[in-house]
C-alpha cells in the first residue's frame, strides 16, 4: 500500500467530528496490522466566515473531554477557526477536528482507514470503546 493518500474534500455541510489514532496506539487497539493517520490540509479556496475545528480549548483534561464526548456536549469546548485560501493545518494524530462547510481543501494523508468518529450533529459515535 503506497503509504500517501491524496484527496481534494469540499463538504456541503460539517463532516463529522473525528480523531485518528498514531501508529503505536493504531496496533495496541486495533492490531498489528493496522497504522495511524497524520493529515495535512491546505485551503484552496474558503467563504467568507467559514471555520473548521481543530483541538479543544485549553485548560480541557483527557477526562473532561471523555466525558463531554459520552454527554453529547463535545462541541462547546472545541476550538474553531476561521480560514481563508492559502490558509494550511497539520492535522496530527490525537487532533480531535472536523472540516465545515464553504472550504475547499486538499489534503494529504497517511494513508490509513482508521479514524474515530467522535460525534454527528453532537450524537456520540464509535469513539467511547476507545476512550
Amino acid at each position: 500500500v503506497f503509504p500517501l493518500l491524496i484527496k481534494l474534500l469540499d463538504p456541503a455541510d460539517w463532516l463529522s467530528i473525528q480523531v485518528h489514532p498514531d501508529d503505536a496506539l493504531a496496533r495496541e487497539i486495533e492490531g498489528e496490522s493496522f497504522r495511524g493517520k497524520t493529515e495535512a490540509w491546505y485551503v484552496l479556496e474558503a467563504d467568507p466566515g467559514a471555520e473548521l475545528i481543530a483541538g479543544v480549548r485549553s485548560g480541557r483534561t483527557r477526562e473532561s473531554v471523555a466525558d463531554a464526548i459520552r454527554s453529547g456536549s463535545l462541541e462547546a469546548m472545541l476550538e474553531r477557526h476561521s480560514v481563508v485560501a492559502g490558509d494550511s493545518l497539520l492535522v496530527e494524530a490525537g487532533l480531535i477536528h472536523a472540516l465545515g462547510p464553504g472550504i475547499f481543501i486538499y489534503e494529504v494523508q497517511q494513508s490509513s482507514d482508521l479514524t474515530y468518529r467522535v460525534s454527528d450533529s453532537g450524537s456520540p459515535r464509535n469513539a467511547p470503546g476507545v476512550l
